[in-house]
């Protein structure tokens, strides 16, 4: 489906009330219908993008001790939630830094829509082009002034990740620790990919 047919679909047939409901965030809920009336008054724009998908994947609850350590002996909660991206030569991209009048002609894989249903698919779409566009951009380009002699220049002042994690307060990792989120994380990713299969996104 293409994704300004689905805009015109959320208008046509109600269904803004469903989409505001399918999300958890005030702030973006809030601004929905601004999004869509603008989105629907953009031109489409050239782009590479062959279509957008959203992939549903878990995240993952780790418990911690008082003293800031994983609970290993603990069960692992795992919530839903749905990644957006768009897909390019073979490969999946953030679509939070792409310009939405070359997002507004791209087709939706028919396969999310299928597994997940409009509502829900639609509702991540949105909150994904919701968060923070114009702020992101600005950091990018803020970021993309500095020059890579100031890089260096700044180098001696560069800490480690460890000393980093430390000036936080959080202890050093005893390898079963880092065993234990190792192997959270390796279930996380294998349940992406396996979604990513029944989607047909073989890459």
């Amino acid at each position: 489906m293409n994704f300004k047919d689905a805009l015109l679909k959320i208008k046509k047939e109600g269904l803004l009330d469903c989409i505001v409901d399918e999300s958890n965030d005030y702030e973006v809920c809030s601004s929905i219908e601004n999004e869509i009336d603008y989105l629907l008054s953009l031109e489409h724009c050239s782009s590479s993008i062959e279509s957008i998908v959203c992939i549903r994947s878990l995240k993952e609850e780790l418990q911690m001790d008082e003293n800031r350590h994983y609970i290993i002996e603990s069960d692992v909660k795992y919530h839903e939630t749905y990644n957006v991206c768009s897909v390019r030569d073979d490969s999946l991209y953030s679509i939070l830094y792409v310009d939405w009048d070359k997002i507004i002609g791209a087709d939706i894989l028919d396969s999310c829509i299928e597994r997940y249903g409009f509502i829900t698919v639609m509702a991540s779409i949105l909150h994904e082009l919701s968060y923070g566009y114009s702020q992101c951009k600005e950091e990018i380009n803020n970021a993309l002034k500095i020059t890579e002699k100031e890089i260096f220049d700044q180098s001696e002042n560069f800490i480690s990740l460890d000393d980093f994690s430390k000036s936080l307060g959080f202890p050093e990792r005893s390898q079963e620790e880092i065993e234990f989120v190792q192997k959270v994380h390796k279930h996380v990713f294998s349940e992406f990919e396996k979604e990513k299969r029944i989607l047909g996104l073989n890459m």
